[in-house]
């Protein structure tokens, strides 16, 4: 299994990229930042660009992180350090195997560099309809099926169930599904199996609401198969926008 967390990218020309490696304290120096409540749990962080193809971008970003541990008794640092991927011509950002908040404050320098601003870079946060795109689209355009699924305050003639949690083989295929989400306010996430992805292989996944979500298989995605997940991320979600 591999975490990922997905961010969009503002549609306006990037800075040029002098260096190969940026340091957390170019972030740290910017003004409004003092108010960045993440950086206060990393240290020593630094960004490096590792490859740059046509399509994207790689980078590393390493840092030392604030971990809990409840015999310590002064605040104990640990070593991170996680992948960061970037459409060069799209709208997507993607983090992988990061803590949540050292993932933002990755994102924050890197939005930095490419854009003098450190919040240009924004998390993703996916409505109740951009989920019911999301699986038209995977349905139609990938012949995907969807796997799981976490639906919240759903409404009906008998009453509100507040929460609802399915998983299965293909759960488009039921009786009344479609309306199912349709009386739900909230779906919290999604998962998918798309058979075959790009190359061929199974790909299977699951996204949150707040832009979180893990690949189950392939265990170790290749380079095009991540791509192929942004594009389809982009597709399904910001091609109107």
């Amino acid at each position: 299994m591999k975490d990922f967390i997905i961010y969009t990218q503002p549609r306006k020309a990037e800075r040029k990229l002098e260096e190969r490696e940026y340091s957390l304290d170019e972030l740290q120096k910017v003004p409004g930042t003092s108010s960045f409540q993440e950086l206060e749990l990393v240290k020593n962080g630094t960004l490096i660009k590792t490859n740059e193809l046509e399509p994207y971008r790689t980078f590393k970003f390493s840092c030392e992180i604030l971990v809990q541990l409840v015999s310590a008794t002064k605040p104990v640092f640990a070593p991170l350090s996680f992948e960061l991927w970037q459409q060069k011509h799209g709208r997507l950002v993607i983090t992988f195997a990061a803590r949540k908040k050292a993932s933002r404050v990755a994102v924050s320098l890197l939005s930095l560099v490419l854009y003098g601003d450190p919040f240009a870079i924004t998390p993703v946060r996916l409505t109740a309809s951009d989920f019911r795109n999301l699986k038209e689209y995977i349905i139609q355009k990938y012949s995907g099926n969807l796997t799981h699924i976490l639906l919240h305050d759903i409404r009906s003639e008998a009453g509100t169930v507040n929460r609802l949690l399915m998983s299965g083989a293909s759960l488009e295929k039921f009786l009344n599904f479609d309306q199912l989400l349709e009386n739900a306010s909230k779906i919290r996430g999604m998962g998918f199996a798309i058979t075959p992805f790009y190359g061929g292989r199974r790909f299977s996944f699951r996204i949150k609401d707040w832009g979180g979500g893990q690949i189950y298989s392939p265990a170790v995605p290749l380079d095009h198969e991540i791509t192929g997940l942004l594009k389809l991320f982009e597709e399904a979600l910001f091609s109107n926008i």
